[in-house]
């Protein structure tokens, strides 16, 4: 498996199809700060986008895709000018998926794909802490990426059919496109960029995560991290902290740490038996860093789900 697999699948992420939005000049739609991702995909027409922390408004046209991990607030609208609705407000309790959501006049049309998805709540997750607060994909890009487009199109005839079963194919397709648009983000990252991506770009250093991904339990060390990688320590060592932002034992507590959240989660096995599958000789020892990570013992933590 390789590394951005075995990430992904850890997140465990949730898609849910907002709404097909179909919207006459003028309009706006005013989105408060939530905690889960939101995208928006203009498939006809174009509209503004504004985001708190954004300093200059983007004008989206047809086939552009905006994606905000982090559930920033922000706004979509016809013109800066006009005034938006909270989509609390335009949503209400009747409201399906299947059912587009029509607002506006009768002035230029716009149609838009709107959802988000929740990640799985952890701090300590290396991806989570690294994605921007947008990842912006032009309709012109998309040329270049046919799977991408080609999820579009799909969940935009979905939306349209009302097919017994659509609501359930569409936030399916939401959780395939979500993946498809980190990837693009991935393949697009230049050489600063920052956290461990930057490292699954590199042969050696992606191949020394995905060792740490699936023996988090062995007694790693820089040396043996080296050597399975055919890196004499030193160069390991500086390039590993180099792309990832993170020395090597850094990162495999973190992703010890990470990987024993799941288990407890799960209430598999004793303290001492998660201590040990994610490779710490005494619960004591465990218990220590997990804390020091989580701000929690892992009994304490565990409590919260069992």
């Amino acid at each position: 498996m390789d590394v951005l697999t075995d990430i992904l699948k850890s997140i465990r992420l949730t898609g849910s199809f907002w709404c097909r939005t179909e919207a006459g000049a003028p309009w706006g739609l005013d989105f408060e700060r939530m905690d889960m991702a939101h995208f928006h995909a203009v498939r006809r027409g174009s509209c503004w986008f504004q985001m708190e922390g954004l300093e200059e408004p983007l004008f989206l046209s047809n086939g552009d895709l905006v994606f905000l991990p982090h559930g920033h607030a922000h706004m979509l609208s016809d013109d800066l000018q006009t005034q938006a609705t909270p989509i609390c407000d335009l949503l209400g309790s009747h409201h399906t998926p299947l059912d587009p959501l029509k607002i506006g006049s009768d002035g230029n049309l716009a149609t838009l794909l709107c959802g988000c998805c929740e990640f799985e709540k952890g701090g300590i997750h290396p991806f989570l802490s690294v994605l921007p607060s947008l990842i912006y994909i032009r309709g012109d890009d998309q040329q270049n990426i046919p799977w991408l487009e080609g999820t579009l199109d799909f969940i935009t005839r979905e939306s349209f059919s009302k097919r017994p079963g659509s609501e359930t194919i569409i936030n399916r397709l939401v959780d395939v496109l979500i993946i498809e648009i980190l990837r693009v983000y991935l393949d697009s990252l230049s050489e600063d960029a920052a956290g461990w991506m930057r490292g699954l770009k590199d042969s050696r250093i992606s191949k020394a995560l995905g060792i740490i991904h699936q023996q988090p339990q062995n007694p790693w060390t820089v040396d043996s991290l080296s050597r399975a990688v055919g890196m004499s320590r030193a160069s390991f060592a500086a390039k590993f902290k180099h792309l990832v932002d993170e020395t090597p034992h850094q990162y495999l507590t973190r992703w010890r740490v990470f990987k024993a959240s799941k288990y407890l989660q799960t209430g598999e096995g004793s303290l001492a038996d998660v201590a040990a599958k994610v490779g710490y000789q005494t619960e004591a020892a465990f218990s220590k860093v997990f804390k020091r990570y989580i701000g929690q013992t892992p009994a304490q933590y565990r409590r919260q789900f069992v």
